[in-house]
């Protein structure tokens, strides 16, 4: 009888060992996705300042024992110079960060008005194969903090926002080689 009452309490207490994790990022097809071999990092389309970030991080993180590095992929040095499986692209978004003072909603004259307004760095980043183009993967990764309209609060968020997305794109890479029988959810 103590044995019939254990499994039931068992099961209750452990219930993620059963369960399988999925990625954090959007995975469009997921066989290609695990083919990826190599790949390189594409900063055409991004303003001076978003390609400088990316291409300092990733040649400081493309180091060994770095975070790119813990990719099994094989980071090529550029997109036109190498035949890379897939093409990463990245694109930052500016959101504004409304606040509520004192209950009064936006637009209300309150005394921080003096205040900076206050924005959100969002990295998107995008792996596509490189032969037909196709989207493999996308994640949308945030930095730790806010920060103000200051433009050296800036290359901070998005360096944040960058190592936040490949990151997130080490992690799933990893878990869909692990469980290649994973599939998109339908």
């Amino acid at each position: 009888m103590k044995t019939t009452a254990l499994v039931p309490l068992l099961l209750i207490a452990f219930p993620t060992a059963s369960k399988q994790k999925k990625p954090t990022g959007e995975i469009n097809d997921s066989a290609a996705f695990a083919r990826v071999g190599s790949y390189c990092v594409d900063t055409r389309g991004l303003s001076e300042p978003e390609a400088y970030e990316v291409t300092g991080f990733v040649a400081v993180e493309g180091e060994p024992g770095r975070l790119l590095s813990k990719l099994p992929w094989k980071l090529l040095p550029g997109c036109r110079e190498s035949d890379p499986d897939a093409v990463i692209k990245f694109e930052f978004l500016r959101l504004r960060v409304q606040s509520i003072i004192g209950g009064e909603p936006p637009g209300v004259a309150t005394p921080d008005d003096q205040m900076p307004e206050l924005f959100h760095i969002v990295a998107v980043l995008r792996v596509v194969e490189a032969a037909s183009s196709q989207l493999l993967y996308k994640v949308q990764a945030d930095p730790l903090a806010t920060g103000s309209q200051e433009n050296e609060a800036l290359p901070v968020l998005r360096r944040d926002a960058i190592y936040h997305a490949f990151w997130t794109l080490s992690q799933d890479v990893r878990l869909v080689s692990q469980n290649r029988d994973w599939q998109r959810p339908q």
